[in-house]
């Protein structure tokens, strides 16, 4: 579908997506050789390119320092405003000149436990806000 839109000239700023996606490496590899900005949730069993190597999500997220968090609003939801913080990590660098790949990881105010990471692939001047 996606190939069939963006032939079409559908334009498409930021690609989005759950862990379902977020777990599909083919769609993550397609989107970056387009290059297409996306953010697709993973599961804390995907592995990701860090320092020259492959390291689990879950990893990751649980050596995260409790500095370094940045409380950002997600836009209203339903029932008011949707505020996390938010705390990012820069991976491998994409094959694609002037684009990063960062993990990120969003944690509920009212369940400080509950965190939900994602793969993040945006232009190299893309800041958390705009993420967020």
């Amino acid at each position: 579908m996606l190939a069939r839109a963006f032939a079409a000239g559908m334009p498409a700023p930021w690609g989005t997506g759950d862990r379902v996606y977020g777990h599909a490496r083919p769609l993550r590899r397609w989107l970056e050789a387009r290059p297409q900005a996306d953010g697709l949730a993973v599961l804390g069993q995907e592995y990701v390119q860090l320092d020259g190597r492959q390291q689990q999500v879950q990893t990751l997220v649980a050596a995260l320092p409790p500095e370094g968090w940045t409380r950002l609003s997600a836009g209203a939801g339903t029932k008011g405003p949707r505020w996390y913080d938010g705390h990012w990590r820069p991976l491998a660098e994409p094959q694609e000149p002037g684009w990063h790949r960062w993990l990120l990881v969003r944690r509920s105010l009212s369940l400080p436990t509950e965190l939900t990471a994602s793969m993040v692939f945006v232009p190299q001047d893309t800041t958390l806000v705009e993420v967020v």
